[in-house]
């Protein structure tokens, strides 16, 4: 009954843990890259993930149990532990109720009191989490006198008449526990397990639970008894509908880990982790993390236990300093062959000690992911760069291709992944551009794919690289939000989507636009359209000067307003990647000069192909675009008109913020050529620009409208 209040101590914690990764930045979702690190991204000691290590792991105990954790949805717990617990404990007084030849009234009365009594504890123990929560901010910020936040009072519930004995045996025991007198507490629920069998069927697995963790803190090595009794009893059949069989295991392994029996501790939270408890993960952290602390000769024991040596292991290799203790003790042991020698190399490049992780290699499975990973380390740092490619060319294709752009704090990418960042940088040293294109967007670099697409690669190159390898989609295949900025990519198809989009507006930018038309999505083919008319009419010398004006004009305001899905670069100078909202370190002031890279520098190719491959010098280059197309437009309309001084009121605020001096011609002309027109006067009394309201979805239309 209490079972909740303890795991939900773990569940926060879980959450503040990985709500820790989460704070480490503010702003959007960044995507990892690996282009901007020079021979550290190559070099750097890989961080592995400690979940997917113990996921790994055979549990050296029997785990046909299963958790029981609160449903989910979106992602998010419907419910509490404590309500959980209180909605399946009702709901077991109703069944046991159900056999009793009672009138549905009398029924309907113990469960509703039943109910009440089970409210009042779930209240109280809600209650005293907020107020341990509260002291401890209280005492961590100093923000609040500890003496005015009061403990919450247990005002014991009455044990409803009629009861099944089994259930007011429990509830009993809980009132106790509750009220502070936990021997109490314990002979209650040793009543109930003293019942006859078909008596106690619903209740037993409880009662042994709480009698375990009454007895957790004063005698452990008793505790742990108890708790295999209750998976006992869960095998023999009793009710365990909160998954107490399964906790047991975690609570049994805490028991252990505080008589510093290590290895039984690890192997139970192992076989905890295997029913389902997500909390689990967690604990087997907190017991490896105390495991490393103990005396050398300690370790060593540890070391010989092949679970507890795999999941320190496990644990040594996921964080980010050196436990060269551990090492020491691996060796003493005098281990050898074991399955996790791959780990214990990785250990040991984490440590520097390059020697021992090329004899662990020596006595690893030759052609695993981790250990060819960790050779072509060693092979880069003896610089043997072609040999290094060879070990990583193969893991690339063993692994599935990204769905969406890498996210997250890089260090804690899965070695899996950052594998084919790696292989790209060193493709990218080696001249092998199409082969790192092809292997940052397989391994969900965008940014450093684009920078390679945009950049670094001719437009022929990287037309011959789309129509090869990412075929348009059919647009049944397609969904809105697949056009959305990378934060919200979330579909498969979304990197097909996207390189070919990428091509598109590059195409655009040179003006080869019979060819980009087809690499758009189908959503702005329409615009792209109307775009390229607007220009091509606007240069038709055959057109009269009005509708050769009205055509620049449109051009005009479809690229000031949707330029950036027309025409945008997908990293700099727009950023399109981020709709152009933010913007981060070019590749290119990494990758175009020379530094002390000497492993994977970029190469006096790399640096002419970026000053040969054209880029807007200016961030939201369209802009400047749109006011060369309406200067155009004015220059076709006739003087003192009020048409001819929006257009030029209008394209000139388009630039007024963000570049005064490109704006002041706008100006200029606005007082010179339509100074007799209300928006001129204006002008020329202001000596700028006057307030004018922009209807964007008019200029959209081709209109000039304005009030």
């Amino acid at each position: 009954m209490l079972r909740y209040f303890s795991r939900e101590i773990i569940l926060i914690a879980m959450i503040v843990s990985l709500s820790a990764g989460i704070l480490r930045a503010c702003g959007p979702f960044f995507p990892n890259r690996v282009l901007l690190d020079g021979d550290n991204v190559v070099l750097k000691a890989p961080i592995a993930s400690f979940q997917k290590e113990i996921e790994r792991i055979k549990p050296p105990v029997p785990t046909q149990f299963e958790a029981v954790i609160p449903t989910k949805k979106g992602g998010y717990y419907t419910e509490r532990y404590s309500q959980q617990t209180a909605t399946i404990d009702v709901a077991e007084v109703e069944n046991a109720l159900a056999g009793r030849n009672l009138s549905e009234e009398h029924r309907y009365n113990i469960i509703e009191k039943y109910r009440a009594a089970r409210e009042v504890i779930l209240e109280y123990v809600t209650g005293l989490s907020r107020w341990q929560n509260e002291r401890k901010w209280s005492w961590r910020t100093n923000k609040y006198d500890l003496a005015k936040v009061p403990k919450p009072q247990f005002n014991a519930p009455l044990i409803p008449e009629g009861l099944p004995g089994e259930f007011e045996d429990y509830l009993r025991g809980a009132i106790f526990y509750h009220q502070g007198e936990p021997w109490n507490a314990v002979d209650a629920w040793l009543d109930l397990l003293n019942r006859p069998v078909q008596e106690r069927l619903y209740r037993s697995t409880w009662a042994a639970f709480m009698i375990g963790k009454t007895l957790l803190e004063a005698e452990p090595a008793e505790a742990i008894e108890w708790f295999q009794i209750v998976r006992q009893l869960a095998e023999e059949g009793f009710v365990d509908s909160l998954g107490l069989a399964s906790s047991s295991l975690g609570w049994e392994a805490r028991a252990a880990l505080s008589l510093e029996h290590y290895e039984r501790a690890i192997g139970l939270y192992v076989a905890q982790m295997a029913t389902g408890d997500p909390t689990a993960i967690l604990s087997l952290q907190f017991a490896a993390g105390k495991a490393l602390r103990s005396e050398q000769e300690v370790l060593e024991e540890i070391a010989r236990n092949a679970t507890a040596r795999k999941v320190i292991t496990a644990y040594v290799i996921s964080r980010r300093r050196t436990w060269d203790s551990w090492l020491s003790a691996v060796e003493s042991a005098e281990v050898s062959a074991v399955e996790e020698a791959e780990q214990l190399a990785l250990a040991s490049y984490q440590m520097g000690e390059m020697d021992i992780a090329q004899r662990w290699l020596d006595v690893a499975p030759p052609d695993t992911i981790l250990a060819r990973w960790v050779r072509a380390k060693l092979l880069l740092r003896a610089g043997k760069v072609p040999e290094a490619a060879e070990q990583l060319v193969p893991i690339a294709s063993w692994l599935p291709p990204a769905q969406q752009p890498r996210s997250g704090y890089q260090g804690a990418e899965a070695i899996e992944i950052r594998i084919r960042g790696e292989l790209g940088v060193l493709h990218l040293a080696r001249r092998q551009y199409i082969e790192a294109l092809d292997v940052l967007l397989q391994g969900g670099y965008w940014e450093d794919a684009a920078y390679v697409a945009e950049r670094v690669l001719t437009a022929d190159e990287l037309i011959e690289y789309v129509n090869l390898k990412w075929a348009p989609l059919e647009q049944t295949e397609i969904s809105e939000k697949d056009y959305g900025i990378i934060y919200n990519a979330n579909n498969p198809n979304w990197f097909r989507i996207r390189i070919r989009y990428l091509l598109a507006r590059r195409l655009a930018r040179i003006r080869r636009w019979d060819e980009a038309r087809a690499y758009y999505p189908a959503k702005w083919q329409e615009r792209f359209d109307a775009y390229i008319q607007a220009i091509r009419d606007g240069e038709n010398e055959y057109i009269s000067s009005r509708g050769r004006a009205a055509a620049l004009w449109k051009a005009a305001c479809i690229t000031r307003y949707e330029g950036m899905e027309l025409l945008g670069t997908e990293v700099e100078p727009d950023w399109f990647v981020y709709s152009g909202n933010f913007k981060r370190t070019p590749a290119s002031e990494i990758r175009g000069f020379d530094g002390d890279t000497k492993i994977v520098p970029s190469t006096a190719d790399e640096q002419r192909r970026l000053r040969r491959n054209f880029v807007p010098e200016k961030r939201f280059h369209y802009r400047y675009t749109a006011a060369e197309c309406a200067w155009r437009a004015a220059e076709l309309m006739p003087d003192e008109s009020d048409e001819t001084a929006r257009v030029l009121c209008i394209a000139g605020s388009w630039l007024k913020v963000r570049d005064p001096q490109a704006a002041d011609r706008f100006y200029k002309t606005l007082v010179l050529r339509c100074g007799k027109t209300q928006l001129g006067r204006e002008a020329d009394k202001l000596r700028w620009f006057p307030k004018i309201k922009i209807d964007k979805n008019k200029l959209l239309e081709g209109s000039p409208n304005a009030k």
